[in-house]
Parts: C-alpha cells; structure tokens; sequence
C-alpha cells in the first residue's frame, strides 16, 4: 500500500490513496450498513435530474473564496459556486460515451428524500480493474450519521464486485473539495479499510 502526497501541476497538493484490495473483501462484508431513514439510489430512472441533486451536495460541502474573480457576480446577492450541473451532466455523458460510465456506480444517499451524499467509481480504460472515487462527499448537516461509511462500503463493494486483483485510487485533488474528503473521508478509510 502507498500513500502519496505530492504537487499538482497547479500546485495544489494531491492526496492519493491507493492499495490492493484482493484481501480486503472481507472487511467490505456483503451487507451494506445503511442509516436509518436513509435511502440508497443509482445514476438510473429519469437522470435529467441527477446533475443538479449532485451539484447541491457538493457545492454545500466545497470550500471556496467568495472574493475570488471565478465566483463574482455583477449581482452583489448572487454569486457562482464551483460545481454547476451543465459541467456535472457533461462530465457524465463524457464517460458514458468513453464507455468508462456504470450507472450502477455512482450512489446516492438521501435521507427524506434530500440527497445528503454521493459518490461515483469510475476507471480511466473500461477494460483496467484500476479504479477511482469521484465526488466523495457527505453534507454537513449528515457527517457523523454513518452516510461517509455507507458510501465508501458502496464504492468498495462495486469495486470488489470485479474478477482480479482490483486497485483503487481515492484521489483528492478538487481543490474545492480536498479539505472535506481529507476530514471526513480519509479517516474511515485509513481506520476501517487499511489505506495509508
């Protein structure tokens, strides 16, 4: 297993993850842990409004300077976020067409009907058994209620769904949502999983 921390091209530091998970099937365990009240849903039904209940849970957890020029508006009561649904939508149908999309892979926690969490595995080559988890995120309102765990045994449990000596990268390189994946997430996956 490898930790690594290094630079970005922009500078920003880039925490990754990564470890061999052929032995780690049984701490993943067969049965999800769900929270009470909480529901599980896919990237499937009518997905017209799947970018926007994304943007909404990440654009709560995402750490940003509203003084910064990307986020100013003429508008002095409204302003631009990091994630916008058009880019989220975009993205997907991007990996959809590469062929490196699985809607059954990118989970959604509500809880009431609101979504409180998400996240998406993907792979660069539809055909590697490298992965990566995108858009780790819980809303704050939920951390501590056990959505962080549901979602990484979801994404872990996909994962090892796979024949073969599966990789996974959790990489935390979103300059706007690093600080929340490194807070909230790092720790499970370091204490429960094994990761360094």
């Amino acid at each position: 297993m490898d930790a690594l921390e290094s630079k970005g091209s922009s500078g920003q530091t880039r925490l990754t993850f990564k470890t061999d998970l052929g032995a780690m099937r049984e701490k993943v365990g067969s049965k999800i842990s769900v929270p009470s009240l909480h529901e599980i849903w896919t990237w499937q039904g009518d997905t017209s409004i799947l970018p926007h209940k994304v943007t909404e849970i990440l654009n709560q957890v995402s750490k940003f300077d509203l003084g910064d020029p990307r986020f100013q508006n003429e508008d002095p009561f409204d302003f631009e976020k990091p994630f916008k649904s058009v880019q989220i939508a975009r993205q997907i149908r991007e990996l959809q067409e590469g062929g490196s999309f699985d809607p059954s892979a990118f989970f959604f926690i509500t809880y009431r009907s609101q979504a409180v969490g998400c996240c998406m595995v993907v792979r660069d080559d539809p055909n590697s058994l490298d992965f990566k988890i995108e858009y780790l995120a819980t809303v704050p309102k939920s951390i501590g209620s056990g959505v962080e765990e549901t979602l990484v045994q979801l994404a872990l449990k996909y994962i090892l769904s796979h024949e073969g000596e599966v990789k996974i990268a959790v990489e935390m390189e979103n300059e706007f949502l690093r600080e929340h994946q490194a807070e909230v997430f790092a720790p499970i996956l370091k204490a429960n999983y094994g990761f360094e």
